[in-house]
């Protein structure tokens, strides 16, 4: 459910200290974090807002939950995620790491609410776009890609096309949902959801579950 405070929400998040970070400059951050820096460790926080919102455009949320607990739950692992990131020892970009903890929150609190209200049968279709496409500008969209992309080189080419497709990571940015990625590339929609899972997980393995 969209919100007033959602709005405010994306439009606090076009200030400049909420703009991506170089890769230098989150290297640095990352460094003085891992020395004690709360400082460091808040500027990579809200460097990263933006991309929580923009990964979260590929979720379909019910009407009746508010979009800001959807955000505050992700921010949460989007954070875990750069607790646990290891500058001395990693070379992939934070948002790739922090990836699975963001998508691990999402699914627990949605999972919670349908244990709790059995509210959903299914909520990672990717049928409708949440709330957040005309916070992003091009540049914005080009930063996420940019990060999230970064971890595809593992993925076969027909699932790294349907990673791509699902969440928008090509021009004009626009994430589609199964029954068109099946029409572009002639599979069902069960068959692209399929693979989409079995992407995810090599995804998730090869950024975040070796490292717990």
């Amino acid at each position: 459910m969209k919100s007033e405070a959602f709005s405010q929400y994306t439009k606090e998040l076009s200030l400049s200290k909420y703009e991506p970070l170089k890769t230098e400059e989150e290297r640095k951050l990352l460094l003085e974090f891992a020395n004690g820096s709360v400082v460091a460790f808040n500027k990579l926080v809200n460097a990263h807002l933006r991309y929580v919102v923009f990964f979260l455009r590929n979720y379909t949320i019910p009407n009746n939950v508010d979009i800001m607990d959807v955000i505050q739950e992700a921010n949460m692992g989007m954070m875990e995620g750069i607790r646990r990131y290891d500058a001395t020892r990693y070379t992939c970009r934070v948002f790739s790491f922090c990836f699975f903890y963001v998508r691990l929150s999402i699914s627990r609190f949605l999972k919670g609410l349908q244990k709790e209200k059995s509210l959903f049968r299914n909520v990672i279709e990717g049928d409708e776009a949440v709330a957040g496409e005309d916070f992003f500008s091009t540049s914005n969209a080009l930063a996420a890609k940019d990060i999230i992309q970064s971890t595809l080189t593992i993925l076969e080419d027909k699932e790294r096309k349907i990673i791509v497709l699902l969440f928008g990571l090509q021009s004009p940015y626009q994430p589609k949902s199964l029954q068109e990625v099946g029409s572009i590339l002639q599979l069902s929609a069960e068959r692209i959801r399929q693979i989409k899972d079995e992407a995810l997980v090599k995804l998730e393995k090869k950024e975040a579950l070796k490292h717990l």
